[in-house]
């Protein structure tokens, strides 16, 4: 396991404890936490940190780490929640068409991202989402066949796929995604009805358990004329808001 993918994994167990209130009195030193996760003092202070940017934790001389809970924590995380659903459009009424849904054998990108070995048997999705004037997105998914194999071709057209996988009992704890603008490559161009070469928002997004484990790698196509990203910054605790929307 990399270094990044521990120190994640370490940040992702850490976190839910917090959240179930388990760290009351105060989370233990840096050698003990890491003689539990058998990592490095090193791992477990990069944990650390990204648990303090994300106002989970407080770290002071002499006084040690303290969870930060609060009154307010139920409405921050009301509010990550609605940034996380905005972010993995969820729930939107848009049309759905299932344009492949079948087991391939993973390839080196979806095997890196899966955290599994190359030619693993996996899930492969290929949707296209579509409004009631044209097509908006096209989108490959790729899934552990032990967490996709309830899915169905039916139900993967009425639902977004978040929404089907936490139904199933699927927990969700945590996202990466990124943005790139590039040309449009001749397949998604095709599926979406567009030039080949025009701009298109890339998406690259992989969803994690609570323990850093990969449930779901995405690759997207978003038309870059209908899609736009949105900002607002304030200096104001968790008053910034991101967001990724189509008009």
């Amino acid at each position: 396991m990399s270094a990044t993918l521990k120190y994640r994994h370490v940040e992702h167990a850490l976190a839910q404890r917090i959240q179930r209130g388990d760290y009351a009195q105060g989370l233990p030193g840096e050698r003990a936490l890491a003689t539990e996760f058998s990592v490095a003092r090193v791992t477990v202070r990069s944990a650390l940190r990204a648990l303090e940017d994300a106002g989970l934790i407080k770290r002071q001389q002499r006084r040690g780490t303290q969870a930060t809970g609060g009154p307010d924590m139920a409405a921050r995380r009301r509010l990550l929640r609605e940034h996380v659903d905005k972010f993995l459009d969820r729930g939107r009424r848009d049309h759905r068409k299932v344009l492949y849904f079948g087991r391939v054998g993973a390839s080196a990108s979806v095997a890196t991202s899966l955290q599994v070995p190359a030619g693993t048997e996996v899930i492969h999705i290929a949707r296209l989402r579509s409004d009631d004037t044209a097509p908006l997105t096209y989108t490959e998914t790729y899934l552990p066949v032990a967490i996709g194999h309830p899915l169905t071709r039916a139900e993967l057209e009425r639902k977004a796929l978040v929404q089907i996988l936490e139904a199933s009992g699927t927990r969700i704890a945590s996202a990466e995604q990124r943005f790139t603008c590039i040309p449009a490559p001749s397949g998604a161009a095709q599926h979406l009805g567009i030039t080949e070469g025009a701009p298109v928002w890339k998406i690259h997004r992989v969803l994690f358990d609570s323990q850093g484990k990969p449930l779901q790698f995405l690759l997207g196509w978003y038309r870059a004329d209908r899609f736009e990203i949105g900002m607002r910054l304030s200096l104001e605790e968790d008053a910034t808001k991101v967001w990724f929307d189509y008009q």
